[in-house]
């Protein structure tokens, strides 16, 4: 298969925190990887990341994407490596193809997150779009990214989607209906 690697920026950045870790164990089964930083990383990690393609530089399975838009690469792929980026629900929503999502802490200064009663519904909903991991999951994690993708479950993604968004499919109209609505109240 071929994996994308992409996560948000900052301490909880998959790929910040755990650099060639998550690259090292793919290449080293033959699959392909694509890395798509995300945007601020390059900004605020251009160290990382001139570190990181250089020591991928003489493999041919490494490719990177810094392209404005990710769908590209998401079509590449089949399955995706990430953190709690919003790519997963892309990826996962618009492709149906399983994440793998590596645990990570959750960013909640300046929140008020923690007055909330119920889990996130990020961290609720992970699991139904592919596999959770840790730290100590990356040495295996070319036998994990096999058995996730042999292991998808479309219907369970495709349930999430429907039970987490309105009007898939069909929102532009739903909208312009509401704006037109909205304006002829006025």
């Amino acid at each position: 298969p071929t994996v994308l690697i992409a996560g948000t920026w900052g301490k909880n950045s998959c790929l910040e925190r755990y650099e060639h870790q998550l690259i090292e164990p793919l290449i080293d089964q033959n699959y392909h990887v694509i890395v798509r930083p995300h945007p601020q990383t390059k900004r605020s990690h251009p160290t990382l990341l001139q570190s990181l393609k250089q020591k991928f530089s003489q493999s041919d399975l490494v490719t990177w994407d810094h392209e404005p838009d990710g769908m590209t690469s998401m079509l590449q792929a089949d399955v995706l490596i990430s953190d709690l980026s919003g790519i997963i629900f892309d990826f996962a929503f618009l492709c149906k193809k399983p994440v793998i999502c590596v645990e990570s802490e959750l960013e909640t200064e300046g929140t008020e997150i923690d007055l909330l009663d119920d889990e996130l519904w990020e961290l609720r909903v992970r699991r139904s779009l592919g596999t959770v991991i840790t730290e100590q999951d990356l040495p295996q994690l070319a036998q994990i990214v096999q058995q996730t993708t042999t292991q998808i479950n479309q219907e369970q993604i495709t349930k999430l989607m429907n039970e987490s968004l309105y009007h898939v499919g069909q929102v532009g109209e739903v909208a312009a209906s509401q704006i037109i609505e909205l304006l002829e109240s006025l």
